[in-house]
Formats: C-alpha cells, structure tokens, sequence
C-alpha cells in the first residue's frame, strides 16, 4: 500500500481511515518502528524505509560471537531499529536482523551445523 520513502499520512487520519483510535495507531506505529519498518519520531510524519539488504557471515575457526543490545553509537552505525541486538565478531559490529551467521562445513560430514546457518542467543541476559 505504501512504497518506500513514502510519508504516511498522520496518527489522527490512519485513526479515521481504520475506525480505531490515536492510541491504537500509535501503538502500530512504535511496532513498525521496532520492526525497522518505517522511521518515526514524536512530532514528526512517519515515512516507510526501503528495505535493507541480507546478507551471510561466514564464520572463521576460532571467531567468537556474541549477541547484545547495541550502544546509541552502534545502533546508529549500522541502521538498526531499537528492540533489535547486533552480533560483535570480531571487531565486526552486525545487524542480528539482516545477517545469518554461517559455519563452514569443516569436512566431517558427521557434524551436524557444517555448513548451516544459525541465530545465537546473548546466554548473559
């Protein structure tokens, strides 16, 4: 319905096109937002972001990963929406949203994630 880099129209008037309340709206709004869906400030119009491209990590023996919420710094670095964690490998700072981490198969076919990808967990939390 409504493409990239589109603005869309304001909380009072999506309220009237859906017959639903402001505070409904909003509530989608913030969801969208979290969802890295559209880019909205208070006071400011909402506009739909263009999707970002996906991409795999392979892994390297050895490399470390880690999965934590990012500083404001990071977060603003690599484009993320609040709500999502990044993947620290290495010095390698990743959207866990748009990355898949990748482990190379190694060669014995008995192992069960050679050459699989997977999400990890932050264990600390």
């Amino acid at each position: 319905m409504y493409q990239p880099g589109q603005r869309l129209p304001t909380a009072a008037a999506l309220g009237r096109e859906f017959a639903t309340t402001v505070q409904v709206i909003g509530n989608a709004l913030n969801l969208l937002v979290h969802e890295g869906l559209i880019d909205h400030r208070v006071g400011s119009p909402a506009w739909v972001r263009a999707p970002r491209p996906h991409r795999s990590v392979t892994l390297r023996p050895g490399d470390r990963v880690t999965a934590r919420m990012p500083t404001p710094a990071e977060r603003s670095h690599v484009d993320v929406s609040r709500g999502v964690p990044v993947f620290l490998v290495g010095d390698q700072v990743l959207p866990a949203d748009r990355v898949t981490l990748v482990v190379p198969a190694s060669g014995r076919e008995s192992s069960p994630a050679a050459g699989a990808a997977f999400a990890v967990a932050d264990a600390s939390a």
